[in-house]
């Protein structure tokens, strides 16, 4: 699709549960999520993400153009977007569960009040096992609509 200038950031690793729903083998188990991640999006596109293994920082987006987050806490998104500088086109926030999405995308320039009504505290979100939050499908669903933000 020609992008060809990505990075990701996460500091876990692929355990079973991760292969059922996201783009990682068997045999990534036990590897840094990211780490994985780029030699499979290599494989598939030809194309080097950056991947870097470590918790979110602000300092993370200070040039990002995009920026996509993809996260489990509520106060992570918090931190994300409001690291977002005024040059920032597009924050894109996905979340998920079972057989349920949201996609929330805004300019953080000027729509960041707007979208941090959208959050709620971390202790108030429903619990669900990783492997009961969604299937395969669901996440590629939101992948492409992700993509179609982007494009």
């Amino acid at each position: 699709m020609g992008f060809n200038d990505i990075t990701v950031i996460d500091f876990d690793e692929v355990e079973l549960k991760n292969t059922s729903s996201q783009l990682y083998k068997q045999e990534d188990i036990g590897e840094l999520k990211t780490y994985a991640l780029q030699e499979n999006v290599k494989a598939f596109t030809g194309v080097e993400i950056k991947a870097i293994c470590k918790s979110f920082e602000p300092a993370d987006v200070k040039d990002a153009d995009i920026v996509i987050a993809a996260v489990d806490v509520m106060s992570v998104r918090k931190k994300i977007i409001e690291a977002c500088p005024i040059k920032t086109k597009r924050f894109i926030d996905c979340r998920m569960m079972s057989m349920a999405f949201e996609i929330y995308s805004y300019i953080p320039a000027f729509e960041k009040d707007i979208y941090l009504q959208s959050r709620f505290p971390d202790e108030e979100a429903t619990s669900v096992a990783c492997t009961n939050k969604s299937s395969s499908f669901n996440t590629f669903a939101i992948a492409a609509f992700v993509t179609r933000f982007v494009v």
